[in-house]
């Protein structure tokens, strides 16, 4: 059964030229653009190839022109379809012949046929002339397409300014108030200014734990709006792994039970924003019980090679669905940013990790379920695994 590609934007069209393709026994597949139809077509070369103008994105004489250049296609059959009589123009750029959107059914599959069997339209004396004016023609459209990308370049500029400008903002218009809120609630809670009953104090708790969450996202903001201006400058210093990771002890003692620490590679110095990876590494962690829940677990290994410093975080949580991994470090990206969604947060977490590595020339990866097994790392066939890696030694003074 010989195979038809129909690249054809138009539904009424392309579904009555199937109908009649199939009733005279050729198998069709569809495509709605034209680079849509050029993927197809390198995919699975058909035995012909209808192409009807107009088409959304490329002129289809531009299509057969592309198509003609794949590998193999020099004398596959290709017939341009449209609403003109200029079948020497569809011949000029490479068509095996031309149809008219209004041909009958009988006299289409008499055509096709004819395509299929080998038959190509030959050239008249004006076909040089037609190639030569399509020739410009695509040129004009080239570079009006070449200025309207430009311009949208411009406007993408100017919108990646004007964020940076909202981030600094917002950060610097949101702590402001915080701060003071922040110290009167711990001025009521001492009772500097009289006795406080149970539940007075349990409403003062509550409120000191939102506003310091509040601070917490006010911090981030801050930083990654830092980052974007080029603002935030690492402190660099050599530290030793180790101490960092048992700086860290009694914060997963009280705080999460089930975080798992394996810190036997670690007893070397390494060169780094010690700071900044520190709450690089919170961010993680903290990402792994808002996602996996209270009884999740959690392992973090800590290792030093001659070359790389690594922090290898792996959780017991629900995953990462693959089609979100891509997006994930992207600012404000959530994996559910819809209204009813059940976590927290801004989207801010990774897109600081990811920009904290950028500043060590290191590298974040994300991947779910976990592929680095670890001594005694949750199995539970989910999860997910990060990976914080960056050069040990100061590669700046080499």
């Amino acid at each position: 059964m010989p195979s038809v590609l129909q690249i054809d934007s138009d539904p009424v069209s392309s579904t009555r030229m199937e109908r009649v393709l199939r009733a005279a026994g050729y198998s069709t597949t569809r495509a709605h653009s034209g680079l849509d139809g050029l993927e197809t077509a390198r995919r699975n070369p058909p035995d012909l190839v209808i192409v009807s103008s107009p088409l959304p994105d490329l002129d289809a004489h531009v299509v057969t022109l592309r198509l003609r250049e794949l590998p193999g296609w020099s004398d596959r059959a290709i017939v341009i379809v449209d609403d003109t009589r200029d079948a020497q123009a569809a011949v000029a750029v490479g068509a095996s012949g031309h149809v008219r959107r209004d041909t009958a059914p009988a006299l289409l599959v008499r055509d096709v046929g004819r395509y299929l069997r080998g038959v190509r339209e030959s050239p008249d004396q004006s076909s040089e002339i037609r190639l030569r004016d399509f020739s410009q023609r695509m040129a004009a459209d080239l570079e009006l397409r070449l200025r309207a990308l430009l311009a949208a370049n411009r406007d993408l500029e100017h919108l990646a300014r004007v964020r940076t400008e909202f981030l600094r903002n917002v950060s610097h218009e949101l702590a402001t108030p915080i701060t003071p809120a922040l110290g009167y609630v711990e001025l009521l809670r001492s009772e500097a200014t009289g006795p406080l009953t149970d539940e007075q104090r349990t409403i003062l708790d509550s409120l000191s734990a939102s506003l310091d969450r509040l601070l917490h996202v006010t911090g981030v903001l801050r930083e990654v709006s830092a980052f974007e201006n080029n603002e935030l400058k690492p402190r660099f210093t050599t530290f030793n792994l180790d101490r960092f990771a048992k700086s860290f002890d009694e914060t997963w003692r009280v705080a999460r039970a089930n975080v798992h620490v394996d810190r036997a590679n670690a007893q070397r110095d390494v060169f780094g924003d010690a700071a900044l990876l520190g709450r690089s590494l919170r961010h993680v962690v903290e990402n792994a019980f808002k996602f996996g829940g209270a009884d999740v677990s959690v392992f973090v290994r800590f290792e030093v090679t001659d070359e790389w410093a690594t922090l290898t975080i792996v959780d017991s949580g629900p995953g990462i669905p693959t089609e979100q991994l891509g997006r994930l470090g992207d600012l404000f990206h959530q994996l559910d940013g819809s209204p009813t969604r059940r976590h927290g947060g801004v989207g801010l977490g990774l897109a600081y990790v990811r920009r904290v590595m950028g500043a060590h020339d290191g590298t974040l990866r994300v991947v779910s379920p976990p592929v680095t097994q670890l001594p005694d790392a949750p199995n539970a066939g989910v999860g997910t695994e990060v990976r914080l890696r960056w050069p040990r030694l100061d590669v700046r003074s080499k």
